[in-house]
């Protein structure tokens, strides 16, 4: 989530225009009313024991949080492979997902909240907290890093820089779980704070490092994620459950994206495209997830199937891509730009 938040550009969240912003807000909007209404209907079906709380609230944001989803790590590296990361179509797609991802990360914020709170008393201080730990990571963290990591300093140099991304990512999560909210937001935050500037110039190797050893981790992660999926335990609800949500989650990108795109000025193809593009979950759907499973606002079958939809939706996406933009042969190191410092490799 460090790295995540690291490659989210601020840039890409200021002067979007009429495009990216009605993209963004339609292709959120629509899967996040479409994933409440799924909850809605298949709340008989919910497995009451395995979750906390008799609250249908919880479990529908949470669902329109999940289907509102896009990966942006894996749709920048999607973009860089089909070489179309200097098009029009890969701007806007990049565009669209970044602020998609920072209103989908907000909104589950508020949920994790809310099923921590134990009453307006207490979500009202868990608000104060967190609005606190965000001005202080913008107004003391971010200018103490950029003095810290100033390639004129004696010390300047990567051992430094990754001894302070490492440590002050794990004390933000540490914050963050202290508070209330899950460990991901405060490592997600500080990545979207560190000042890349400095970073790029002194040690840009450093963010890769970091990436590389969560590589380390990531075989844990799919292994409790696997364990806590049960594709034999879904039965014929938890199989109606599954098609519904993969239906859900492709229409609601694919025509929130495509539809306003085309309004917009887009042509048919490039609509097409980005709703294709857009639809992809990857990894950072299954972070969201095991936080909803971990929160019992998911049951096991519902947690399983949303699994299987993640999946389903990412490979999915190289497929249709290849029909609409095909691949004329590899791309070579010469004929592509340098990977951003940080970027999915």
């Amino acid at each position: 989530m460090f790295g995540v938040g690291y490659r989210l550009e601020a840039s890409h969240l200021r002067g979007a225009g009429r495009q990216v912003t009605a993209v963004s807000l339609s292709s959120v909007t629509l899967p996040f009313l479409l994933g409440m209404g799924l909850a809605v209907v298949i709340s008989p079906w919910f497995i009451a024991s395995e979750m906390d709380g008799d609250s249908l609230l919880e479990p529908a944001l949470f669902l329109g949080v999940a289907m509102s989803i896009t990966a942006f790590p894996v749709l920048a590296r999607i973009i860089d492979e089909r070489g179309l990361h200097k098009s029009r179509l890969g701007s806007i797609a990049l565009t669209s997902a970044a602020v998609q991802d920072f209103l989908a990360w907000c909104v589950l914020a508020v949920i994790v909240a809310l099923v921590h709170s134990t009453g307006s008393v207490s979500l009202a201080w868990m608000a104060v907290e967190a609005a606190a730990f965000v001005l202080g990571l913008l107004y003391v963290v971010r200018p103490a890093l950029r003095w810290l990591l100033a390639p004129g300093r004696r010390w300047a140099g990567g051992a430094v820089t990754h001894a302070a991304l490492v440590v002050g990512l794990l004390m933000c999560a540490w914050t963050t779980e202290k508070i209330g909210l899950h460990a991901v937001f405060g490592a997600f935050a500080f990545g979207a704070v560190a000042p890349r500037e400095h970073i790029g110039t002194l040690a840009p190797e450093v963010p890769e490092r970091i990436d590389q050893t969560s590589l380390f981790l990531l075989p844990a992660f799919f292994t409790v994620t696997g364990l806590s999926v049960n594709l034999g335990g879904l039965g014929r609800q938890g199989t109606l459950i599954l098609l519904a949500a993969v239906v859900v989650a492709c229409v609601g990108k694919f025509a929130g994206a495509f539809g306003a795109a085309l309004l917009t000025g887009a042509s048919a193809r490039e609509s097409t495209a980005l709703g294709v593009l857009l639809n992809a979950r990857g990894l950072t759907e299954l972070v969201i997830l095991n936080v909803g499973l971990s929160l019992k606002i998911l049951d096991s079958r519902l947690f399983t199937a949303m699994v299987f939809m993640a999946v389903i939706t990412t490979i999915m996406t190289g497929p249709l891509l290849q029909r609409l933009y095909p691949l004329e042969g590899p791309v070579t190191t010469r004929e592509r730009i340098p990977d951003p410092v940080g970027a999915p490799r």
